[in-house]
Parts: structure tokens; sequence; C-alpha cells
């Protein structure tokens, strides 16, 4: 960029401003904002997404960025009995979900949060989904709809027999993705897309 060129800038909770360069040097850019462009007090997407802490952070970036791009409220890591990587890198993360936001000029920037298993399945939800791998037959994923829901997605390895009875105990709805076994990280961009899918048709 340079002096007299124009550019977008977001703050993150729903405004997103044309603005001017007035200045740049090696360390700064200066610049003055000229219209608001996209201004919203209530975000589109009302989806969140949770999903076991992956055993790479690249996944888990690579996941995020995804999420960030089709339209995601916020986004849930968790660990649980079967979570391989015990650290969560949360500001790498944060530094994907901007780059993500500045990519695709969204208006509103999802947070990430860290939660341990028992702790997030007690959140309250509208609507709470989990998507399970076992042999009983659910509803798809895109027969299920709210302005305010939380699709829970397996760990590596799914969830255990005991914390899927934690689930519905916990008012959880099971739901199924289709046939196709899916990585944790393709489970929950599939997800996503088919809620947000569905909420947009109405």
């Amino acid at each position: 960029l340079k002096v007299g060129d124009d550019f977008l800038v977001s703050n993150g909770v729903g405004t997103i401003f044309l603005c001017k360069v007035l200045d740049v040097n090696r360390r700064d850019l200066v610049y003055s904002a000229i219209e608001k462009k996209v201004e919203s007090n209530e975000k589109l997407f009302k989806t969140t997404v949770a999903c076991g802490v992956l055993g790479s952070q690249s996944r888990m970036e690579w996941m995020v960025e995804k999420l960030t791009e089709i339209g995601v409220n916020e986004i849930l890591f968790y660990h649980n009995t079967r979570s391989k990587k015990k650290t969560l890198n949360i500001s790498r993360l944060n530094k994907t979900v901007v780059s993500a936001l500045k990519q695709s000029r969204k208006a509103f920037l999802p947070e990430i949060n860290e939660w341990a298993f028992n702790d997030l399945i007690q959140l309250n939800y509208k609507l709470k989904l989990a998507a399970i791998c076992d042999e009983n037959e659910y509803n798809h994923v895109s027969t299920f709809n709210d302005q305010e829901s939380l699709m829970l997605i397996g760990p590596e390895g799914d969830f255990s027999s005991q914390e899927i009875e934690l689930l519905l105990e916990n008012d959880f709805k099971p739901c199924t993705l289709g046939n196709e076994r899916l990585r944790s990280e393709t489970a929950a961009i599939y997800a996503l897309t088919c809620l947000n899918a569905y909420m947009l048709k109405e």
C-alpha cells in the first residue's frame, strides 16, 4: 500500500470501514476512515463449532481458517480421554483466524476458546448437536436448523460410549454427517457448511 490507496478495515465486531492511507513508513501505516461499508449489530452466522484438540497444530490451523471463511460464530476446542495433544497454541490459531477474516472480508472475528469436555457439554444453546459415528441411524446434520447452535465434532477416534451417554444426558441431539468416515477437521467444515446452507435458505 502507498499513500492515497484505499483499503478495507474490519474491527471484528460488526463494522467494515473503507479507509485511505495517509502515511507509510517502516514501522507504521497511518490511515483515515472514509465511510462505513458494513455495519451490523447481529452476527450473520450463529453456529459454534467444537472439536477435540487434534494431534497436529497445522491441521487445527487449516480447520479454523476454513471455518472462519465459511462463517462461524465461535470455535471451541476440548480435551477428553482420547485427546493426543495436551497443549493448545491459541495465539497461533488466533493469528490464523485474523488472516482468514481479512481474506474473506468478514465483519465479525470468531473467538477461539479451550474447554474440558465435561464443562463444554453443559453449555447452554438452543440446539446442541453431536456428530456420532456408530452403528445407529441418526438424522443427517442438514435436517437441523436453529439460529443459535453448538455443533460438536468427535475427537480423533470418536467419542467413547461413556461420553455419548453424557452427551445425551446433556440434551445433545446425535446426528450423522453421511456414510463417509471423515477426519475431525473435515467433519467440522462439512457440518458447518450444511448448517449455514440450511440457515441461508430460510
